[in-house]
């Protein structure tokens, strides 16, 4: 035994650290292991865009309720803007498009498009209407 390692162990690595096959190994565990673990953390950071795009659609939806009631109407994001129902622009984020549109008298959908070629979800949409009725194209808009 020499500084506390028993003499078995140093003989068998001639006491000069670990072997090819013990590195490929534990390479080939990490492998594994991030093939699994990413598409989760990659589905978690969509989530958390999508509660984004949520928080600014239920903006919308406060700001058109207030305009409602200030003008009888409902109006569009410039609308809004303009007169001060809404503090941000919301088209200023790289990760969702937002629009206004008004299907009815007395109705309309607030719709937030993903963005984004290489997220697998470009061109999914999450809603909100007068009624605060979520919904859309999404897989997470619900989450």
């Amino acid at each position: 035994m020499r500084a506390g390692v028993p003499v078995s162990l140093l003989s068998r690595r001639g006491g000069r650290g670990f072997t090819l096959v013990e590195l490929l190994i534990t390479v080939l565990i990490i492998g594994l292991v991030s093939t699994v673990a990413f598409p989760s953390y990659q589905r978690m950071l969509e989530g958390g865009r999508v509660k984004e795009s949520r928080a600014v659609l239920a903006s919308i939806y406060e700001a058109e309720r207030l305009y409602r009631l200030d003008n009888g109407a409902y109006g569009g994001l410039p609308d809004l803007l303009g007169r001060g129902y809404l503090m941000e622009d919301p088209d200023t984020s790289t990760e969702w498009s937002y629009a206004v549109t008004f299907p009815g008298a007395g109705r309309y959908n607030a719709t937030a498009t993903r963005q984004g070629g290489g997220s697998g979800y470009a061109g999914t949409t999450v809603t909100i209407n007068e009624t605060e009725t979520y919904g859309g194209t999404h897989p997470l808009w619900n989450k």
